[in-house]
């Protein structure tokens, strides 16, 4: 893997796929129909307090996603330079979602996949970060 890939996926993983939580991805359904049993269930194990948290969350990591974007662009070709700004900004981010109240990066991962498998709660998610 090229840094430059490694760069852009290690600042996709601690953006925390969140614009794939905004595009709304299909979620494939099992043949057993259980699918809105388990939305339902995974919805319901994120408090609204979390959801507000998360959106939170998510607007200083995208700010800092955004702010290293450009400076990575900056540092083409320079691969020292690329590693410690992929460094700098994952420890930003994790910072920035620590520092949120009422949120963690333990949790912030889990409702991330918790988003991934529910259509509900990814809707809540996308209707918070957008307002």
């Amino acid at each position: 893997m090229t840094l430059k890939t490694t760069l852009y996926t290690t600042l996709a993983a601690a953006g925390m796929a969140v614009s794939a939580l905004l595009v709304g991805p299909a979620v494939a359904q099992d043949s057993s129909g259980d699918t809105a049993v388990e939305d339902s269930a995974a919805a319901a194990d994120v408090s609204e307090v979390e959801l507000d948290a998360f959106a939170d969350a998510v607007d200083a990591v995208m700010a800092i996603e955004q702010t290293y974007a450009g400076r990575l662009e900056e540092a083409e070709g320079d691969q020292s330079q690329q590693q410690q700004l992929m460094e700098e900004a994952r420890s930003e981010m994790m910072t920035a979602v620590d520092e949120t109240p009422d949120m963690d990066v333990d949790r912030y991962m889990e409702i991330i996949e918790l988003a991934r498998n529910d259509a509900d709660l990814r809707a809540e998610l996308t209707d918070r970060m957008e307002n």
